[in-house]
This record gives structure tokens, C-alpha cells and sequence, in this order.
């Protein structure tokens, strides 16, 4: 009966499922996205800059500053699930508020600017992205007894 008990309440002791999934996004499919995002936009903008004011220009370049921020903090709070470090949940949580601040800013921006993109689509998509992340961090299974041995869940 012992033996089926811990069996039970040490179901995850490592990372895989869609916690592995999250992980991979956290630290390699967001970073490599953004560094694609940020090259295209760099090519565009180096070929029309002339066409933006000096306001403009410096909106464009503190959202480009913003993403490779929120680049960092996404590989860390990655590697911080993938290890199982205490707190490793509620940094990602912070994280996933942070990651949906910055798509509002983001979205006010391009509103501002006026580029011609699909910041509309990439806006809803994140916000998606955002949802069923954080859900998933706030209602699995598998996330709560990974991270159960962490005082701070």
C-alpha cells in the first residue's frame, strides 16, 4: 500500500508532457520567433526609415528594446520550470502578466505608428498564447505536483 501511495504522489518528478512543451517555447520557440520578428522588422524599417518621423523611429526601437527584454525573462522563467526551482511556477505566472503588459503596449504602438503589419493578428494570437499558458501554470495536474515539493507553488 506504501509502495502505491508514492508511487501516486511522485507521478511527476521530472519535467514532460505539456510542461516539457511549455519549457521548449519558454526558452527556444519565443526566442527564436522574436529574433526572426526583430530581423524582419529591422530589414522593413531599414528600407523605409526615411518614410518615419524621429518619433516614430523611437517607438519602434523601444518595442524592439521591450522584446529582447521580455526574450531574457522568457528563456529564464523557461529554465527556472525546466530545472524545478522553488518558485519556478509563480516567476512563469509573473512572467505570462508581464509577457500580456508588453502585448498591450505593443498593440498600443503599432496604433500610434500606423505600420502596416499583422499586429492585430499577432496581438490576438499572443493574447491566446498568454491564456492558455497561464490556465495551464494556474490548473494542471501534472504542474502541481511537479512543483509541490516548492513551499512557494
Amino acid at each position: 500500500m506504501d509502495d502505491l501511495v508514492k508511487k501516486n504522489t511522485n507521478k511527476y518528478e521530472s519535467i514532460g508532457g505539456w510542461l516539457l512543451l511549455l519549457c521548449i517555447s519558454l526558452t527556444i520557440l519565443s526566442p527564436l520567433r522574436t529574433i526572426y520578428t526583430n530581423s524582419l522588422n529591422i530589414m522593413i524599417i531599414s528600407s523605409f526609415l526615411d518614410e518615419f518621423d524621429k518619433g516614430d523611429q523611437y517607438l519602434i526601437l523601444f518595442e524592439t528594446i521591450l522584446g529582447i527584454g521580455i526574450t531574457i525573462y522568457s528563456i529564464v522563467a523557461g529554465v527556472h520550470l525546466w530545472k524545478i526551482k522553488p518558485n519556478a511556477v509563480k516567476f512563469a505566472k509573473t512572467f505570462f502578466l508581464v509577457f500580456l503588459g508588453y502585448i498591450i503596449l505593443i498593440a498600443i504602438f503599432s496604433t500610434i505608428v500606423k505600420i502596416e503589419s499583422n499586429y492585430i493578428k499577432n496581438t490576438i494570437g499572443n493574447i491566446l498564447y498568454f491564456t492558455i499558458w497561464y490556465l495551464y501554470l494556474d490548473k494542471s495536474e501534472r504542474v502541481k505536483k511537479t512543483y509541490s515539493i516548492n513551499i512557494n507553488y
